[in-house]
């Protein structure tokens, strides 16, 4: 079950399509709007019955579009007790992609819950984020020279 309580069809429509090759039967997912004072996005994946948000804050989104988007996405070794993280970053110019992102890192919390996939870290969920964001904005440019 997916219900979307924002006006982002784009992302929603994106999120549905990239899910239809995995079992959703237990996944309960929420786009929203928040009203936090600190977070510009936010989302979390409740494990006991697979409610999952993924939510932005238009307000503080609006004063920060276009943004880079840096997450840790893997770690290297430098000792053998220091590690370091290696990061990876995307331009967001629009809630749907942000919104895109959030749940992506979210659902692949809920695919490795669910055995779907392996290795539920967060800096494989932000992996995940980056790929369905990337994919995401090919989408939309695919989509908009089919309109021209």
């Amino acid at each position: 079950m997916i219900k979307n309580h924002t006006n982002l069809v784009h992302a929603e429509k994106f999120i549905r399509m990239k899910l239809e090759q995995y079992d959703t039967s237990k996944l309960k997912l929420h786009l929203k709007y928040t009203k936090s004072r600190t977070n510009s996005y936010d989302g979390y994946c409740r494990y006991k019955d697979f409610y999952t948000v993924a939510a932005i804050n238009e307000e503080l989104l609006k004063l920060r579009l276009p943004f880079e988007m840096i997450w840790a996405i893997g770690t290297e070794q430098v000792t053998e007790q220091i590690y370091n993280f290696i990061e990876d970053s995307e331009e967001v110019t629009t809630f749907d992609e942000v919104m895109v992102w959030i749940a992506a890192h979210e659902l692949w919390h809920f695919l490795c819950k669910t055995k779907q996939e392996k290795y539920n870290y967060q800096t494989r969920a932000n992996k995940f984020g980056f790929l369905w964001l990337r994919e995401f904005k090919l989408w939309m440019k695919e989509r908009s020279q089919d309109e021209d």
